[in-house]
């Protein structure tokens, strides 16, 4: 019997080993071997039964229960229906009187193995022992029962004599052979999940953002992703099999020079090398990006270096990002003053407070202003202390999280009584105590008095619910993330192991099914629109997208589903279609509009060539502003600092003098260019007409531009060809004398010798000035395109003339707001004339011009000038004091404008006034409207940095009678000082 026992045995065995080969073989044919193995399991169990063994006399049993039971609990419903049709036609072939009792335990045994793999949810390979002989145990209990079908009363005697060695001997050798397969097993979904693995590591690897080196343990590359073939250059093709030292160079970002390489570091020390900024890595075609670098070694499980890996993270958007967070930084501070918008942070723990410096301005405070908790409530109205002091200690306790309060304050400065609006917001620790409070303060006066506060938080929420599942090759979930637990309402645990279709309802599992086996057989991507369902029994309309993924054979390892809502989509494409039938009638019509489109896209298509070409001019107009700005800077910064030597000559000293002024006069003409430029672009330039002297207006630029021509051996003429009635009109005088006096410095610029001549004329209703010049002349194709933005005749690096090329396109912009027309006539080489057109404005009320101020006209010959400058900067007050002392038979200084209406009233020999809009305390605007109101014939000229349109309105609306920007042109601010002294106004 033990012979038989062994020989069975070793059936058993070699079952093992040949399983073990079949499941090798499977990969990529998994319905083959579901047959093999069938076949496999049915084959062994009739050679088995070839050989049985005699228990004892006219007892003869064998190994096929064993069999049965394995094909069930490993092979699943195909191979053991496969292995019991072989095994029980087998036994019916052999016939004799226990062929019932044969076929049942093949039947039964197998039956019992599927229940067990049913039971376990097909994860056979967590099974131990114990399990396998528990399942040994039970399927030969089901194996004596079938024995109960031999003849009576015999069965009953065969059952007393073969339980006790069928139990003792069979369920031990099921457990043995159980775990011999499930070995196999074991290994075959380890070998699944390393390929996967492998798939993963390759996928990460060539698709993540940062350049990635790996190298063996001498440093010659052996892998490169894709960001690496940019920053270096090289094909992955290229770089395997070269010294990393040749494929990576890193050079040093501000001196230029090459890095050494820290591949022997990293391979020799095994230790792990860091660069951050200021690395540049060069590429092989020299083209360089800034990187941060770091190089580590990689060792096995002995700890043994095999290689290198390198990672370069390129900056360049990093850099991007960081100029744009500065410069949000920047238009934060700038919407915070023009908001009136200031925050600050109140410290629990010492009690102390901090805050912008917007905040200073709107509490009227400064540096040395005390900020504790009495110093804030020092500053909230007395109404509100109490409701403002409540809402802190609320924080602070824990009542409330935030708070938002309309209050008021008291300027701690002026006095003035304000409405601010405050949001604060508690900050805990992680005791969850309050240690901060910290909040924003805006200067809601104005919106308080048009009792119309509106309220500008909004909350986002932006919420994804996308479902992302992976499932292997049968089918079957292997992986479920959050979104797509958030969106089914099922959790990891419910849906691992089932298969996809479990996600669609009935009616859907077949198309789906279908869909999922077409995408494992196909490349790309797919998508369908199907229901899927909800855990609550509801279901969604969902877009999914499937896609393949690859094991280490690249052979199809699983899919990938995305799936996303798109119920509302669903709903509103319906109604889409509705509305489309709708339209679908207007076709037609629109058809008949095609030749129409057809020539708006071929203006489109001239629009966008312009448009590339206003690129191309912008990129020269910013080369041409940084050497605008960097040349003057150079000649004031450097002369400047040669005017140091004590040892230098009066001659030299005074032509370093001269050329800090020229370049400083450059330096101002560009910033206003610019500030000019901007405002047009934005809209921000207003009219302001006025009546105007014609011939004032060219008598003015005759005293400013004279001695500038005269200095480079030109000839200044003027020619004014209105008659009296002609010489007066209303318009805007500052932007006509800026257009004229860009006119005249451009002829001056590009005329080396010869004359320019400044005129004017009546023709046809409007008063045309000219100002025409024997210079270098325009060509006739550029007559138009001078007048652009950005624009300049010649654009080269080494061009003759400076200028920032914005001239002509603010005289133009001006010229239309003002109604006129500008233009040019010239030919290269023969000089050029450019015409400002207005038209001309008159009214019933004009008196008769004024005679003229004449040439010889000079601020000493007028009357007496007893002069009240009011201005808060010493060193301004000194340049005027330098500038006027000769000029005046007296000169008084405030610093301020309460002190300069004391001064004024003590004082009723003073005949004009120069006065400083921005003074601390009351401003120049009020202190002028008190003075005025003191004398109101006394001329105040405003004189500040605030050179703006809107500035100026402000001082003329406060009583001024003209006006000077900073910095001051002395021959501008003594002529406008001699033209008030002579109008008669004192």
């Amino acid at each position: 019997m033990f012979v038989d026992f062994f020989q069975n045995a070793t059936l058993l065995v070699t079952l093992t080993m040949l399983y073990g080969l079949v499941a090798r073989l499977r990969k990529g044919k998994p319905k083959l071997f579901v047959v093999f193995s069938g076949l496999l399991f049915g084959g062994v169990a009739v050679a088995a039964m070839n050989m049985p063994f005699e228990m004892e006399p006219g007892i003869i049993y064998d190994g096929r229960s064993v069999i049965l039971t394995l094909a069930g609990l490993f092979g699943g419903i195909i191979p053991s229906v496969i292995a019991v049709a072989v095994a029980s036609f087998f036994r019916l072939y052999v016939g004799g009187i226990g062929v019932y009792a044969g076929v049942s335990t093949i039947v039964l045994c197998a039956l019992t193995g599927l229940s067990f793999r049913q039971i376990y949810l097909r994860k056979v390979h967590k099974f131990n022992l114990l399990g396998f002989y528990f399942i040994g145990f039970v399927s030969h209990l089901v194996m004596l029962g079938a024995q109960l079908t031999l003849p009576w009363p015999g069965a009953w005697h065969i059952l007393g004599n073969i339980w006790q060695p069928v139990l003792v001997l069979f369920p031990p050798v099921f457990m043995l052979i159980a775990y011999f397969i499930h070995g196999e097993e074991v290994k075959i979904v380890a070998a699944a999940k390393i390929a996967q693995a492998e798939s993963l590591f390759r996928a990460t690897f060539y698709s993540i953002g940062d350049a990635v080196i790996i190298t063996d343990a001498n440093g010659i590359v052996q892998k490169l992703n894709l960001s690496a073939e940019k920053l270096t250059g090289y094909t992955e093709n290229e770089a395997i099999g070269t010294s990393c030292e040749k494929v990576v160079r890193l050079e040093d970002e501000v001196s230029g020079k090459l890095l050494p390489n820290p591949v022997a570091n990293v391979l020799e020390q095994g230790r792990i090398i860091g660069l951050s900024n200021g690395v540049l890595a060069v590429s092989r075609q020299d083209e360089k990006y800034p990187v941060t670098y770091s190089a580590s070694p990689i060792v096995d499980e002995s700890s043994k270096q095999k290689g290198m890996v390198i990672i370069l993270r390129d900056q360049s958007a990093d850099r991007q990002q960081q100029k744009q967070l500065t410069d949000s930084e920047l238009m934060l501070r700038e919407a915070q003053r023009i908001a009136k918008l200031g925050h600050f942070t109140l410290n629990i723990v010492h009690g102390f407070w901090s805050c912008s410096k917007e905040l200073d301005n709107i509490f009227g405070i400064d540096s040395h202003y005390k900020k504790d908790f009495d110093g804030w409530l020092s500053i909230v109205h007395p109404d509100f202390k109490q409701e403002v002091e409540g809402v802190f200690q609320s924080l602070v306790n824990g009542g409330r999280e935030q708070h938002n309060m309309v209050f008021k304050i008291t300027d701690h400065k002026e006095g003035k009584e304000k409405w601010v609006q405050g949001l604060c917001k508690a900050k805990h620790d992680e005791k969850n105590v309050v240690v901060e409070i910290f909040g924003t303060i805006q200067d809601i006066t104005s919106l308080k008095d048009a009792e119309n506060i509106i309220g500008r938080q909004a909350q986002i929420v932006d919420q994804v619910h996308d479902s992302i599942f992976a499932a292997d090759t049968q089918g079957l979930i292997t992986d479920w993330n959050k979104g797509a637990q958030k969106l089914h309402g099922f959790n990891e645990e419910e849906v691992i192991g089932k298969h996809v279709s479990f996600l669609v309802p009935d009616e859907h599992k077949q198309m789906f099914n279908e869909h999922i086996a077409k995408r494992m057989s196909t490349e790309g991507e797919y998508y369908l629109e199907v229901p899927m369902i909800k855990k609550d029994g509801g279901t969604f309309h969902a877009n999914v997208s499937l896609s393949v993924f690859y094991g280490a054979s690249k052979k199809v390892s699983g899919i990938i589903g995305y799936a996303i809502d798109f119920t509302r989509q669903k709903l509103l494409e319906g109604e889409l279609k509705q509305t489309n039938e709708k339209y679908l009638a207007l076709n037609e019509e629109l058809n008949e509009s095609l030749v129409h489109i057809q020539l708006i896209n071929a203006e489109l298509k001239e629009a966008k060539e312009k448009a590339e070409q206003s690129d191309r001019m912008k990129s020269a107009f910013l080369a041409n502003m940084s050497h605008e700005i960097r040349t003057p800077m150079n000649g004031i910064l450097g002369f400047t600092s040669l005017l140091r030597n004590d040892n230098i000559s009066p001659a030299a000293k005074n032509t370093y003098i001269d050329i800090v002024e020229r370049s400083s006069k450059r330096l101002l003409a560009t910033i206003n260019d610019l500030i000019d430029i901007s405002r047009i672009e934005s809209g921000q330039v207003s009219v302001f007409e006025t009546r105007i002297n014609v011939h004032e207006l060219l008598h003015e630029l005759d005293l400013l531009f004279r001695t500038e021509t005269e200095a480079k051996g030109l000839k200044y003429r003027v020619v004014n060809q209105l008659v009296a009635d002609q010489n007066e009109t209303f318009t805007d005088k500052e932007k006509i004398y800026s257009i004229l006096t860009n006119f005249i410095k451009n002829a001056i610029k590009f005329t080396s010798a010869g004359e320019i001549e400044v005129g004017c004329l009546y023709k046809q209703g409007n008063i045309v000035f000219y100002v025409k010049d024997t210079g270098v002349g325009i060509a006739k194709e550029n007559h138009k395109l001078i007048f652009e933005r950005f624009v300049q005749e010649d654009t080269n690096l080494s061009r003759k003339f400076e200028g920032s090329g914005l001239g002509l396109a603010i005289s133009k912009a001006y010229t239309h707001l003002l109604g006129g027309e500008i233009w040019v006539e010239s030919e290269k080489g023969q000089g050029a004339c450019f015409y400002l057109s207005l038209p001309f404005k008159t009214d019933n009320q004009l008196h008769s011009p004024d005679s003229s101020i004449t040439e010889a006209d000079d601020a000493k010959t007028v009357v007496p000038l007893h002069l009240l400058v009011v201005e808060d900067d010493y060193f301004s007050f000194k340049y005027f004091e330098e500038l006027l002392s000769e000029y005046c038979a007296e000169l008084l200084h405030a610093p301020s404008g309460l002190e300069a209406i004391d001064i004024f009233s003590e004082n009723p020999q003073i005949n004009l006034v120069l006065m400083d809009v921005k003074l601390p305390g009351l401003d120049g605007y009020e202190t002028t409207r008190r003075i005025k109101k003191i004398r109101p014939e006394i001329p105040v000229i405003a004189q500040t940095a605030f050179a703006l349109d809107e500035d100026k309105q402000k001082a003329y609306d406060a009583g001024c009678v003209d006006f000077v920007a900073k910095p001051i042109n002395a021959t501008e601010l003594l002529i406008k000082i001699r033209k008030h002294l002579a109008a008669g106004n004192i």
